[in-house]
């Protein structure tokens, strides 16, 4: 008899959410931001207000995602999928219908469809990650309802 998500997973899976390269331009788009804003202090005379509070704006919201994108963790256990973020993923897997193995040049994802739509994206930076995602889109192709009733 197949595993269920509960029982393979009984044994959390952990690790980081983006791939070393992926962090890496994260913090040199970051730098590249706050240097030009440091730079724009020098002719603020040439900038009204409205446009800094976009700038200033912008480079903490850079920021927060670069610190999330550096320091994420996803992990996988009999609970669930958790993925922390700026609002941290936390799926159960009786909400998880479908998952499907998404593959791309930066990363690897993992497609979930849930009872609430849209499809969810969660992202895997290690190989035990990319692994444990095969794992579940093999045990989760698709379900008719929560939890396969």
């Amino acid at each position: 008899m197949a595993q269920t998500p509960q029982e393979r997973f009984a044994t959390p899976v952990s690790g980081d959410t983006y791939r070393k390269p992926v962090k890496i331009m994260a913090v040199l788009l970051t730098l590249v931001m706050f240097s030009a804003i440091v730079a724009g202090l020098g002719s603020a005379e040439a900038v009204d207000g409205a446009a800094w509070l976009l700038l200033i704006g912008g480079g903490l919201g850079m920021g927060l995602g670069c610190y999330h994108i550096v320091r994420g963790k996803t992990t996988i256990d009999a609970h669930g999928i958790r993925q922390d973020w700026i609002f941290p993923k936390v799926y159960p897997w009786d909400e998880i219908y479908k998952a499907k193995l998404l593959r791309l040049p930066f990363g690897t994802r993992l497609m979930l469809t849930t009872s609430r739509p849209p499809f969810k994206a969660i992202h895997g930076g290690t190989r035990e990650l990319e692994a444990a995602f095969e794992e579940i889109a093999a045990m989760l192709p698709g379900r008719t309802g929560p939890a396969g009733r």
